[in-house]
């Protein structure tokens, strides 16, 4: 599904990707993963559980 080369624990997807299979990482999320969506080869928006994203 993804290459990790952003953050060790973090699964990268491309827009199309996490579009096409969105409930997919958000389950993942629940269960500790960290996802990072990349438009064109750049991260733009990190999937991350609350506590995480609020640290």
């Amino acid at each position: 599904m993804t290459d990790k080369t952003h953050h060790p624990d973090s699964h990268v997807l491309g827009v199309a990707e996490a579009k096409r299979r969105f409930s997919e990482p958000i389950d993942r999320v629940g269960e500790g993963e960290q996802f990072i969506v990349a438009r064109h080869g750049k991260p733009e928006v990190a999937l991350a559980s609350p506590s995480e994203a609020l640290t």
